[in-house]
């Protein structure tokens, strides 16, 4: 029953204390309750709260802790106790809590999806695997849990759950331009290159998360893309132009992994996404010149002869015919200009230039890549192999690419 709006009990003094802001007031009355012997769960929780609102980390803690142990059954008690570890750093006791939690309350998705979440953030993929079916199975109609056992099953290499997951989803939401994309990788299709829809709402929520993650990954085309740039730029190839003289474009920037590392060699750098979480972090990095979103072979189109430089790192994997983007790079880049950027070789050469793989992302034939641009218009072409990042404890083999525009290199720039 709600409390009458004339209830002048503690606890409803301490919570409008906590509404108000006071919270150290709040405690006081609480603690007082609690010390009196009325334990009911209401009563601690609003002091939990307000040692919480308080900034007494520790003791929420400790009282979360035997609250959780008196009510082994609740579920919701459970997973806030674990929300606390997580919080707290305790990231592997905050999982023994969740699987705790499941064993007595097997039915509780909720239960499963904190399991999943902070399985997958200590890359136990097995666990989250497990979790996701269940979830799964729960939650039969609902299109994120597919969506995550999709992630999960590739994770664990449990390629075809993944591809059952996948249709499923697609069956749920075929509007949805991610579930079409995987649809599309997991069956063979070949569109000319994923969705922009697709890749802004992959980039945006890995944003937060990006440059940790990558770290993980042992990510390290940004540094080898700048390599070349800095080979280049010393006029080892023929560029001829010192830094103060380059105009360059970082295409697919992200949160500006590649434009630190350009900073230093360029005079006048611009970043590009799609992805609007991207540049907010990219914009923190405070790298560049100018940042703008927009799809890059527009962007290059609406930029005739402008750039004497074009970078690109692990973004061109996310388009399959490369013939337009490179027609908009030659459009886009002065006499003797360079492109810089990586493919992915995928553990198989493609058999027809370009292939979608099951990741989501496009592998490319450095043969057929070499024609697109010579096509374009590109009269020098290198390409080197690389390792590009680790994924399931696997190297992603990658290629590097520098291509020239023929001409002298001494338009302004």
């Amino acid at each position: 029953m709600a409390p009458s709006p004339h209830d002048d009990s503690p606890q409803e003094r301490a919570r409008r204390h906590l509404d108000g802001g006071t919270p150290a007031e709040a405690v006081s009355l609480l603690r007082a309750m609690v010390d009196a012997g009325d334990t009911r769960i209401t009563v601690v929780h609003d002091l939990i709260r307000a040692h919480l609102a308080a900034g007494d980390q520790p003791a929420a803690l400790t009282l979360m802790q035997r609250l959780a142990t008196a009510v082994p059954d609740r579920a919701d008690i459970q997973l806030q106790f674990a929300g606390l570890l997580h919080h707290d750093g305790r990231v592997d006791d905050a999982l023994a809590v969740c699987v705790a939690a499941a064993r007595r309350c097997p039915d509780d998705v909720d239960v499963w999806r904190s399991i999943d979440r902070r399985a997958s953030q200590t890359g136990r993929h097995r666990m989250a695997f497990d979790a996701c079916r269940r979830v799964c199975a729960l939650a039969p109609r609902e299109v994120a849990s597919w969506r995550r056992l999709g992630i999960t099953a590739r994770r664990a290499r449990e390629n075809a759950v993944a591809d059952e997951a996948i249709d499923r989803w697609y069956e749920l939401d075929p509007t949805d331009p991610t579930a079409a994309h995987l649809h599309a990788a997991h069956h063979g299709g070949r569109p000319d290159r994923a969705d922009p829809r697709y890749v802004a709402a992959l980039f945006d929520s890995y944003a937060d998360g990006f440059d940790e993650h990558l770290g993980k990954l042992g990510y390290r085309t940004p540094e080898a893309v700048a390599a070349l740039v800095a080979r280049l730029l010393d006029g080892a190839d023929g560029a001829g132009a010192g830094a103060g003289a380059v105009i360059a474009a970082d295409l697919g920037c992200g949160t500006g992994q590649v434009g630190v590392h350009l900073r230093a060699l360029v005079g006048h750098l611009v970043g590009v996404d799609l992805s609007a979480g991207m540049l907010a972090k990219a914009h923190q990095r405070g790298c560049y010149d100018r940042l703008e979103q927009a799809e890059l072979t527009e962007f290059l189109v609406q930029h005739p002869a402008t750039f004497r430089l074009l970078t690109s790192a692990d973004t061109l994997n996310y388009i399959g015919d490369l013939h337009p983007v490179f027609v908009a790079a030659a459009t886009a880049l002065l006499p003797g200009g360079h492109l810089v950027f990586s493919l992915e070789a995928g553990e198989r050469e493609p058999d027809d230039g370009y292939r979608l793989e099951p990741s989501g992302r496009y592998a490319h034939s450095p043969e057929w890549t070499r024609r697109a641009l010579a096509t374009a218009g590109f009269a020098e072409v290198s390409v080197e192999g690389s390792v590009l990042r680790r994924e399931g404890d696997v190297d992603v083999a990658g290629l590097l690419f520098v291509a020239r525009l023929p001409g002298t290199g001494n338009s302004p720039g």
